[in-house]
């Protein structure tokens, strides 16, 4: 109703980038475009609102890591409690290939969060990350206990069980990789095949596509159909 509200800008923005960036979309070009537009639009609108540096970091992060790290960093100086800064750090590093980086992040983010409190909105988010830094350092095992406590933590986010099943393959726990992955389709947001796994993935950073390329070999061991 208000092209002009930067808070509802930001958000949008970031929900359209989450959709690509959690490969829930099967059009994340288009989903990319629209976080692009979305995202220029708040900042511009307010060159010190730390909402809209964070969406614009969350956006440049997969696609100019450097830039990101400057408005997450931006972000967090314009208010040092807004917690959701170190996923945009968390993901511009991983983007760019440094996963011990992002993990250090994504435990700087679970440290200052409230972990004793159950309803805590990012903890899963958090734990998530560090697992998916883990697995692309092949710690596998890490990995798996990392995402299982996201899971746990909000069994609803599709991605999450993409990577648990990855990570319980790699690691040498068939039954559990396979019953991840049993879990996994039985998601309405949930891919069917890898192919349709491969459609959504639009990044193109050669890190992100290796380490993708193992989630792919994981999710074939455990029984993921090719298409």
């Amino acid at each position: 109703m208000d092209g002009r509200n930067i808070r509802a800008l930001a958000i949008l923005g970031l929900w359209s980038q989450a959709r690509a960036a959690w490969l829930l979309s099967d059009d994340p070009k288009a989903e990319l475009r629209r976080a692009d537009d979305l995202t220029a639009r708040a900042l511009a609108l307010d060159p010190n609102n730390y909402l809209a540096h964070y969406a614009r970091a969350y956006f440049l992060a997969y696609q100019r890591p450097d830039e990101a790290i400057a408005k997450a960093e931006r972000a967090l100086a314009l208010n040092p409690s807004f917690l959701p800064s170190y996923i945009g750090l968390w993901a511009a590093n991983w983007t760019a290939g440094r996963p011990k980086k992002a993990i250090d992040y994504a435990e700087t983010g679970l440290r200052l969060g409230p972990r004793d409190n159950p309803r805590d909105p990012l903890a899963y988010a958090f734990l998530r990350e560090k697992g998916m830094g883990l697995f692309s350092l092949l710690r596998y095992e890490e990995a798996a206990e990392a995402v299982k406590e996201s899971v746990a933590a909000n069994p609803e986010v599709a991605p999450a069980y993409l990577w648990l099943t990855a990570s319980y393959a790699f690691a040498g726990r068939d039954a559990e990789a396979r019953e991840t992955l049993q879990r996994y389709l039985a998601l309405p947001s949930g891919a069917r095949s890898i192919a349709q796994v491969k459609r959504r993935q639009p990044f193109e950073s050669p890190f992100l596509l290796e380490v993708y390329d193992r989630v792919y070999q994981g999710l074939r061991k455990a029984g993921m159909p090719e298409e």
